[in-house]
């Protein structure tokens, strides 16, 4: 009942398995949607908007460009100087203290080296904002600004092959195409 409320449907899925196979299933935690929305909140450093504030805006002056008839190269190649700009400042983001205590005190077992995985929250948070990321949203999103990452965070499963199949035309729309992201090895 979680899935696409609190998080995305990998981790609530995983999350349902847990509870219905509780030795098969590796220990886990969620990092929902809105803790990546409050740290976007915050301010900027070296700004006085935040980093919310900032996204949107690059979103609003990019339709104002485009009405003053600036080529589409020319909005895209803006807008990826600025997502860039915002990639960085997320990537070195001050974490909420409050934040950091729960994942101390509550997960040290399940997480081991906690840097790591702060680091690691950090380039998921600014994922969606590289070139590739931005392009496939653009392409097929209304509202590509929207974009609210959930993490779920697991140990890593000596496994010879993992991944997740995407059903429905990820790619070109057409029911009966499918992508599979895999990788090969833990």
């Amino acid at each position: 009942s979680d899935s696409g409320k609190l998080c995305g449907p990998k981790a609530a899925n995983l999350g349902q398995l847990k509870k219905m196979f509780p030795e098969q299933v590796v220990e886990g935690l969620v990092i929902p949607f809105g803790i990546f929305k409050e740290h976007m909140n915050k301010k900027m450093p070296n700004r006085d908007i935040s980093y919310w504030t900032f996204l949107n805006t690059m979103f609003a002056e990019a339709e104002k460009m485009r009405t003053n008839g600036v080529t589409e190269a020319g909005v895209e190649n803006y807008q990826l100087q600025q997502l860039e700009i915002l990639r960085k400042a997320i990537k070195v983001m001050p974490l909420n203290p409050d934040f950091i205590s729960q994942l101390e005190s509550q997960f040290t077992t399940i997480l081991g080296n906690k840097n790591k995985i702060i680091e690691g929250i950090k380039a998921v948070w600014a994922s969606p904002y590289t070139e590739r990321s931005f392009k496939w949203r653009q392409k097929y999103l209304l509202n590509p600004e929207n974009v609210f990452p959930s993490i779920l965070v697991i140990p890593s499963v000596d496994v010879d092959y993992s991944g997740v199949l995407i059903t429905k035309g990820i790619s070109n729309g057409e029911e009966n195409d499918l992508t599979v992201a895999f990788s090969r090895g833990a």
